[in-house]
């Protein structure tokens, strides 16, 4: 049995208007699967911050939710969501938009059809969001340099992630573990 509480949104106005029910289904294996790997995901998403992953399975939750099987994922977006897949889990390479294409075996640009409609980003655009989100992750840890941080992240000129850092969010990594500290240091004391 699972339990799925939606928000009040357009996009689940379908079965909020339904009510509480309960629903049998054939996939209600597939449900509780995909359920267990989106919890274990959220209980090691600290230690392993895949959220590409976490975006395919909440997908596939939906597209089953939904009911809506003509809406199956092509092979190419689960081979795109593959590749971005492994990119997250090897931030430090230095990955191309040519090699993401390769790996997914796609040209160019279906890669960067797929990938707008998948992430609403291009690759390029898709990989320094990546890169950008474990950065402010790994700030958090203040026995990390940010010279330590860029190298890990695929930048060897720790200069040039500080200046896409200060790009994507507005204030370079110095300072934004300096508020990251402050707001943990206000929530030790309390």
């Amino acid at each position: 049995m699972a339990w799925i509480l939606l928000p009040p949104t357009a996009k689940w106005q379908q079965i909020e208007n339904s009510q509480q029910r309960v629903e049998p289904t054939h996939l209600c294996e597939s449900v509780w699967s995909l359920l267990n790997l989106l919890h274990q995901d959220g209980v090691d998403r600290d230690a392993h911050g895949r959220s590409t992953f976490r975006q395919l399975l909440l997908s596939e939750l939906t597209r089953i939710l939904l009911g809506s099987t003509d809406s199956q994922p092509s092979n190419a977006s689960l081979r795109v969501q593959s590749v971005f897949n492994q990119v997250e889990a090897q931030l430090h390479l230095p990955w191309t938009v040519k090699e993401i294409a390769k790996r997914s075996y796609l040209s160019e640009e279906q890669l960067n059809r797929i990938s707008k409609q998948l992430y609403q980003h291009s690759p390029s655009q898709q990989l320094i969001r990546l890169r950008m989100e474990k950065a402010a992750d790994l700030l958090h840890h203040r026995d990390w340099t940010i010279a330590m941080i860029a190298h890990r992240l695929g930048y060897p000129d720790p200069f040039n992630f500080t200046h896409r850092f200060r790009k994507f969010y507005g204030r370079s990594p110095r300072n934004f573990r300096k508020n990251v500290a402050t707001i943990q240091d206000l929530n030790e004391s309390h």
